[in-house]
Parts: C-alpha cells; structure tokens; sequence
C-alpha cells in the first residue's frame, strides 16, 4: 500500500480505534454475511467520543453542512418512494438525494455505518451540477466504513464522470467493510464516465472487505471516448489496494453505434474496469459481465474485459489469488476486445482460475483466454470454463489469447480447448477433468501456503486458502474401528468421511485384558520330575 495511503491509516486510528473494534472480527469473512444487516455483528450501543450519532434521514443530509466531522449510524434508516418524488423532502426538483461532497469540497472526515443500514436511496434524472454521484459525492483523506447500502436506484441521464452506489470519487481514503446492493442504471450522452456498484472513480485508497450484490447497467449513444464499469471500482487512477472484495451482481453495457474516431475504449470487470499501479488480491466475481451490440453498424469498440478486471496499466503490480466463476461475453461483431477470466490485459498474473464461460464474436484483432486476453507473466493459473469465439481473426487459448513472455510457467487447462496459448510459446498443461482433480497434477502450485484441493468443499479442485469457494463440509459414517484393540495396547476408532480420508473424533478403545483359563497341565509329571 503506498506511503499515502498508511499516513491515512495513522492519523485515523486513534479516532476510529473504539468505533471498530467490535467489528474486526465480524467482517474477517465477508463471504458468510447476509445483506441484513442486524446478521453481521452487534452494533455499538453508544456514540463513541468524538462521534455525532445519525439516527434519521434528516441527521444523514445534515452531513453535508460539517463534511470534515466523524460520525456514527445508530439505527437503519429508510427512505421512502414518497420521500423523492414531487413535494418529497428529497426531491430535489427531480435530482432525488443530492450527494454529499464534492469534488471542490469533499467528505473529509469518518462515516461508520455500525452495521447499519441505508435503504431506498434514489438518484435520478440528468445531473449537471456535480459530476461525482453516489450516496457521497467525493470523500478525500476521509474513511467509510462497516455500511451497508441497499435497494439503492440511480437511474439517470449522463453527462457527468464518475457515478457509484456508494461514492463517485474516492481519493487518498479507506473504504472498508461496505456492501451494495440495488440497480444503477445510466444512459450515456457525451462524456467519459466511470461507473462502479460501490465507486466510480479512486485515487491511492484501501478498499477492502467490501461486496456488490447490485445491477450495474449501462447504455451509450456512441459520443464518448471512454467507459469504464467495475462491481467495486470503476476506475482507478493511481496505487489503489483493492483486497478481499467481491461482487456478485450482473454488469451490462447496451452498445450504440461508435460516432467517434479512433474507437472508443470499454473496460469491464467484475471487481474493477480500469486500474494503473494497483493490487488486487484476494477477491472473487461470480456477477454476469455482457457486452452486446444493439445494432449492426460498422463502426465498433475496442472492448477490454474480466471477471475480476478489464486491464491492469502496464504500471499495475499484479493480479494475485483472485478467480471468476461468472460468465463474460462480449457480442459486438464490428469491435475489438481483449478478454478473459480473470483479465483482459494485464502484465503479470499470478495464483488464480476461472471456471466461467468465456466468449467473444469480435471479428478485429481479439484476443481471448480463459485466464487473461494478453499477458506477459501467467504463473500457477488454470482454467477449466468454455473458451469459445466465432470469430477467424481472434487468437484463443486455454489460459490466454496472447501471452509473448517465456516467465509464463505451471498453468493448466481443459483439454477441451486446442491451446493452451494462442499466441506465444504455449507451454500450458493440457488436462482431463479427472486430472484436474487431482493434486499431483498441478506441478508448482503451493499446496503448503496458497492453494488446497479438497472434496469437501463443495468443490473437486484446486482452490486457495485464503479465498475459498462455499464449503459443504464431510459426510461422516457412523463409528468404524481404526486399530483393534489387544489385551495390553489400546485400539482407536472414528467417524470417517465418504468422500475424503477426513477422519473425526477420533476415540481410544481400552485394552481388553487377559482372560484366563482354569489350571492346564503345560506337562505332566512323571516319576522322578
């Protein structure tokens, strides 16, 4: 994480300190919590020193007026349909809520949701005056957290940048412990635009723990040179964190025909659409990503598309111990894409897989991979969901579409697929999916520290520790005998799994003990002995 970044962290411990602590451990396992939010953790009882209490929607637009103060959610609030529509306290001669901060003058203090929800939130129609929209406008040096956002709309008109449920432009802050749910929904005009299900846009912040249940929805008119669309993030400018996140909500892009020269740009990930000198690690996307054409026209788009990314700049560090079970299709003939499971572009890729179906009918120059469309370094990655186009002039792969580096080492594949790279040495591992069930096959994969192959867990291959898929536990038998016992050595029984050699409960038998006879003559006497 950059130096920034840390001094953040620094300066807000002392006050954050007694707001989070009852929620550390709570949050460790995001993938087990529900969108209600009474589910996640006991909430603090009392405002904490240095804190002002929010209890109403009244307290919460109040924010606005003192945006560098910290404050604390008592209670859910709710807002009504009433609430925004004509003679509405949030109206707002048809805007809906009004986002709080902006870019001249932004939310520089803490949010703490306690676990607490925000729910009906509306934006709507076309907005001008800010081009940050979301539940905060734009939050710099300031920290959000443990908040839960849901049913939000924001269906609106575009001519503005960055829109996300949670806020449009994030920089230099901590967003953590955050879930989104709801439908954003936006028709482009003219502009370029940054749309995220919990951030449009970041700059140099930590976001982790947070989760997008929500729709992301967007439809051009063709006048815009670029879009970016993420489940978490849209777009990232420069040395974000972005760890242990994941989104589960379906990200559609509706194309017009392209009116701009050279081709516009569309970057869409699961997790994130557009990320320079950034990390992503530890997270996940099961969300549907489309890309489809709403006419035949012939001017198109250069699409770059993930289930966790859309690209990684060359600047970017990595793609680590992330994977996508979703699907990503791009159906836009008369474009170009780069896509794959985890990425479309991204230089180095490491300890990852997809299981998603992958698909691209781009006729130009595509590349397409069940892990990444181009990449340089593809290390200990497999793959074993559908790679498939119609197109003839697209490069396809197992792992990926173009990988022109020789660091590309121990990845796997379904031999389903004819190559494991398309373009570039392929030194990919073709497997059946009987091998791809067995440990022994994946030659330097970390079994120790990173990756685990059990059963057991509701999923027959490899996955990683610290990023596992649902488990469905062992299926244990009734009572089996290990060891028989002897008349001085005890024995062990066990409860033991049919699906793996798991064993529970593991129980010492008592030794038997000697049972002895009556008297036996060992030899008969005779005269003299």
């Amino acid at each position: 994480m950059k130096n920034k970044v840390a001094k953040i962290i620094s300066c807000f411990l002392s006050f954050a300190l007694l707001a989070t602590t009852l929620q550390v451990g709570a949050f460790a396992n995001l993938q087990e919590t529900k969108a209600n939010a009474d589910d996640l953790y006991p909430h603090l009882t009392e405002v904490p020193e240095g804190y002002i209490g929010i209890y109403t929607p009244e307290d919460l637009n109040k924010i606005r007026n003192n945006l560098d103060k910290n404050y604390i959610l008592m209670n859910d609030i709710s807002f009504s349909d009433e609430d925004f529509q004509e003679n509405g306290e949030y109206y707002n001669d048809k805007q809906g809520w009004i986002p709080i901060g902006s870019e001249s003058s932004p939310f520089t203090g803490i949010f703490n949701g306690n676990s607490y929800s925000i729910k009906g939130l509306i934006i709507r129609t076309l907005i001008t005056n800010n081009s940050d929209i979301g539940l905060f406008g734009c939050v710099e040096n300031g920290t959000i957290e443990n908040l839960i956002l849901m049913d939000s709309q924001i269906d609106i008109d575009v001519a503005i940048r960055n829109v996300g449920g949670l806020a449009g432009n994030v920089k230099n802050s901590i967003i953590r412990n955050c879930h989104t749910t709801g439908k954003i929904a936006l028709l482009v005009r003219r502009a370029s635009i940054s749309v995220g299900g919990l951030i449009g846009i970041s700059n140099d912040s930590l976001i982790e723990n947070c989760k997008n249940t929500g729709l992301v929805m967007v439809t051009n008119q063709g006048l815009y040179r670029e879009v970016c669309i993420g489940g978490i993030v849209a777009r990232d400018n420069w040395g974000s964190n972005i760890a242990n996140c994941y989104n589960t909500g379906t990200l559609t892009v509706m194309l017009q025909p392209a009116r701009l020269s050279p081709q516009p740009d569309i970057y869409i990930g699961g997790i994130g659409g557009w990320m320079s000198s950034s990390d992503v690690d530890n997270c996940y996307n099961n969300g549907e990503i489309t890309v489809k054409d709403t006419t035949t026209d012939d001017i198109g788009y250069t699409i770059k598309a993930g289930g966790i990314c859309g690209e990684l700049s060359p600047s970017s560090n990595d793609i680590s111990s992330c994977y996508n079970t979703g699907n990503v299709k791009i159906l836009s003939k008369n474009s170009r894409s780069r896509v794959g499971g985890i990425t479309g572009y991204c230089p180095k890729i490491e300890n990852c897989y997809n299981t998603g179906e992958i698909k691209s009918d781009t006729n130009n120059s595509s590349y397409i991979g069940g892990i990444v469309g181009y990449s340089i370094r593809i290390k200990s990655c497999y793959n074993i969901g559908i790679v498939e186009t119609e197109a003839s002039q697209s490069c396809i792969g197992g792992i990926a579409g173009l990988a022109p580096g020789v660091s590309n080492n121990n990845n796997y594949y379904l031999n389903s697929i004819a190559n494991g790279i398309g373009t570039g040495e392929d030194n990919a591992v073709p497997c059946t999916l009987e091998e791809m069930q067995d440990a022994e096959t994946f030659i330097g994969f970390d079994f120790n520290s990173i990756w685990t192959i059990n059963i057991c867990k509701g999923y027959l291959y490899p996955q990683l520790q610290n990023n596992r898929q649902t488990s469905n536990g062992h299926d244990f038998t009734d009572w089996q005998v290990r060891t028989l016992a002897s008349c001085t050595e005890p024995g062990s029984k066990s409860h033991h799994c049919t699906r793996c050699e798991a064993k529970a409960d593991v129980t010492s038998i008592p030794p038997l003990g000697h049972s002895f006879t009556n008297y036996v003559y060992d030899n008969n006497a005779a005269c003299t002995a």
